[in-house]
């Protein structure tokens, strides 16, 4: 008698769940890191020149099945208040930007958020970087109000543009006075992406 109740109980538990999850997908997989062939953690900070300011994330390279790729990157920020030269991404020609995100300054509103990103292009030819995004830069050379926040940054190979077998993207830091002159990036480091060396 009791393993008949058990077996029951069984069979409506079975019953109920069946029905009540049939034709819906109850299990939800994420694919992780699909495509992606590079990942560098960075770090860089202004201390060296009294400044408290300093960026930290990642640089995660996808390769597409065409051969194009698609470069994203992820950072937390802080700028220090008196700090008026900012974060700066310096990526080379054949990238274009195609979505910039930002929360800095992250207890600003959203119009004062949208109003510190900024992307700079240049028409140097000769230039190793072309395009530039700065969080928290002032170009008049006075200090900003310095702040917290994310930003994630994603770049695309610009089609029919042939794409090197590596090339760098620049990260600054930081805006001082050096033997009186103004100098943009106390602190600079390089990240090497070896796109199509790894094929």
């Amino acid at each position: 008698m009791l393993v008949a109740m058990i077996l029951l109980a069984v069979a409506a538990y079975y019953f109920f769940y069946s029905n009540l999850f049939k034709g819906t997908n109850t299990v939800s997989h994420a694919i992780t890191n699909q495509g992606i062939v590079e990942i560098h953690p960075f770090a860089v900070s202004a201390e060296s020149v009294g400044l408290h300011s300093f960026a930290t994330g990642t640089v995660f390279v996808e390769a597409s099945d065409d051969g194009s790729c698609v470069i994203r990157i992820v950072s937390q920020l802080e700028i220090d208040p008196e700090d008026w030269g900012g974060v700066s991404f310096s990526m080379p020609g054949h990238l274009t930007v195609k979505q910039l995100t930002s929360s800095y300054p992250e207890d600003g509103t959203l119009d004062e958020i949208a109003g510190w990103p900024a992307t700079w292009i240049s028409t140097d030819t000769e230039q190793k970087y072309k395009t530039f995004i700065e969080i928290g830069r002032d170009r008049g050379h006075h200090s900003t109000r310095g702040g917290k926040g994310s930003v994630l940054i994603e770049m695309l190979s610009v089609p029919n543009m042939p794409i090197p077998d590596s090339f760098p993207i620049g990260i600054s830091i930081g805006g001082y006075n050096k033997n009186g002159y103004d100098v943009m990036g106390a602190e600079y480091i390089t990240i090497p992406i070896t796109f199509k060396e790894r094929e």
